[in-house]
């Protein structure tokens, strides 16, 4: 089974990390992790997907689990499912960090993109 985590270096994302590696069978698996750079964004845990993707690289060696990357740049959710898509994803994994309905209505979420254009199976890891 191939399964694909989507990590930004944020709390919600380790989180992700976390929970998949203590629920899913990881060591046996094919384990891929994404990052997405957006050109059009520069704050934050934005700004270096590299690092955001070395970090989930070492959480989940914790867990006895190895990992590929890829690093991709564009929109966080098109890239996502991209990526799920070309490298054939049996499982996406994803954090869902907490928004207001009005927030959601008004900016939309990532997580939300992703669940409307994938048609894989998905977790969602909601934050704590």
């Amino acid at each position: 089974m191939k399964v694909l985590i989507a990590t930004n270096g944020s709390a919600v994302a380790e989180r992700a990390l976390e929970e998949a590696a203590r629920l899913l069978p990881l060591p046996s698996c094919e384990v891929v992790l994404v990052s997405v750079l957006d050109p059009t964004l520069r704050v934050g845990a934005n700004e270096d997907a590299n690092e955001d993707l070395a970090r989930g690289v070492d959480r989940l060696a914790r867990h006895g689990v190895s990992a590929r990357t890829v690093s991709r740049r564009g929109d966080f959710a098109a890239e996502i499912v991209a990526t799920a898509t070309a490298e054939r994803a049996d499982l996406l994994v994803l954090g869902y960090p907490p928004h207001s309905r009005l927030v959601e209505a008004l900016t939309g979420s990532v997580t939300t993109e992703v669940l409307r254009n994938w048609r894989g199976a998905m977790l969602v890891i909601p934050s704590a």
